[in-house]
């Protein structure tokens, strides 16, 4: 098992430790920058200090070495990412995309070959229309977690910037401006502090609706997990980057 970029923080740390304790002998991951190199405590940093073009034959060299059959990365569109889906997708290597849970907040998903418009989870699996038992969503301190996250950015992106020389050829996929991204952060919370009050108050909850010819509905709510064939289960992780519950059985939305 190969892990490239990962969420900030220790959550790929926290998931070697799982693949480890449920049978995978071989835990690698690749540090292409100083944040990445951090953020690594679980296993040996691989460091990648090239150019983009080269690493295509690096990776084609961890392969083979390590002897890897498949690998988990975060977000597919970065540029190394993208590099080592085509080079995994010829070699006959599964590749796990994990993402943010879009349909599903505090939680991330894991798909087999990628995620949104790449996704072919529903092409590839069926559920039983039978509705499963209900999930008691874990009590979340969100400003607790938010504190947290934005701290592990802080250290991840601070070290990025001063470990530089050691991955001298290193173009992060997105601005890395500390200005812009506090600006985002503050952003973010001036939004919640004042739509918290309008999505606590009871009169956010649905209500019935009546269509033209009579009838009542409730909106539906879908709530979705995804499965991983190289782990053999269903897995749901919590957005505190703690792995969360393993099912070894399908379940539907």
């Amino acid at each position: 098992m190969l892990l490239l970029q990962g969420p900030v923080g220790p959550f790929f740390d926290r998931l070697t430790h799982w693949l480890k304790g449920h049978g995978v002998a071989t835990v690698n991951r690749v540090a292409f920058s100083g944040g990445d190199e951090w953020d690594c405590n679980a296993s040996i940093a691989l460091r990648f200090r090239g150019a983009l073009v080269e690493w295509p034959m690096y990776l084609q060299y961890l392969f083979t070495t390590f002897k890897v059959d498949c690998i988990v990365l975060f977000g597919q569109a970065r540029p190394h990412h993208a590099k080592a889906m085509v080079l995994a997708s010829l070699l006959g290597i599964k590749v796990v995309v994990v993402e943010e849970g879009y349909f599903r907040p505090r939680y991330l998903s894991m798909e087999l070959g990628g995620v949104n418009g790449y996704s072919s989870t529903l092409e590839r699996y069926r559920w039983p229309m039978a509705q499963p038992a209900p999930h008691q969503a874990p009590q979340v301190n969100a400003w607790a977690q938010s504190v947290r996250m934005g701290w592990y950015a802080a250290v991840h992106y601070a070290l990025m910037s001063w470990r530089h020389a050691r991955f001298p050829f290193y173009l992060h996929h997105k601005n890395t401006s500390v200005v812009q991204q506090a600006m985002y952060w503050l952003r973010s919370w001036a939004k919640k502090a004042l739509h918290y009050r309008a999505d606590t108050s009871p009169r956010s909850q649905p209500r019935p609706r009546s269509c033209s010819i009579g009838f009542a509905f409730r909106p539906h709510v879908c709530r979705c997990a995804f499965f991983s064939e190289s782990c053999q289960g269903w897995l749901v992780f919590s957005s505190r980057w703690q792995i969360g519950h393993v099912w070894d059985q399908t379940h539907s939305c």
